[in-house]
């Protein structure tokens, strides 16, 4: 205590000066360092969150469409209008089969599931061939919908 009291005031404001400097250096590079880790962060959300965007804007829109569409098929009036519904159907099941092969290598049970559903579709279209429309709309409104919300469901959660 004494060495204290004894010690020059300069040199007591000196070493308090080098703690102040050192505290502030450590504090500097810790808020850097937080920083850097927070860009990386930021990174990896926005790389997901796009991943999730191109996700929503190649498959589960799309099957939404294909599910409206098809609920459409079965509601439609008369057999021209059934027809102009079918091309629609056609085009957007064939513009869906070109995007699940990139999840074939990857993921077999997301695409099993997708061709679970497009039989579906098929049944429906097979029903409506044959004039059964009660056959097709229990179809779309049963046997579809119980798979159409799985696959949005994994396709979503399990997307790389």
């Amino acid at each position: 205590m004494k060495l204290i009291k004894k010690t020059n005031i300069k040199f007591k404001l000196g070493v308090l000066f080098f703690i102040l400097c050192a505290s502030i250096a450590v504090l500097g590079y810790k808020s850097i360092n937080i920083s850097e880790q927070n860009k990386e962060t930021l990174k990896v959300v926005h790389s997901k969150s796009q991943t999730v965007l191109s996700l929503q804007d190649r498959i589960i829109t799309p099957l939404y469409r294909l599910r409206e569409i098809s609920q459409s098929l079965v509601m439609a009036p008369n057999g021209q209008i059934r027809v102009d519904i079918e091309k629609n159907l056609n085009i957007l099941i064939t513009k869906l089969d070109k995007e699940f092969e990139t999840f074939s290598s990857s993921n077999i049970q997301l695409v099993q599931m997708w061709k679970n559903y497009k039989n579906l579709i098929e049944d429906t279209k097979k029903y409506l061939k044959e004039e059964f429309e009660e056959g097709a709309y229990v179809n779309v409104t049963t046997s579809s919908r119980m798979q159409f919300p799985s696959t949005c469901k994994y396709s979503f959660r399990n997307a790389k």
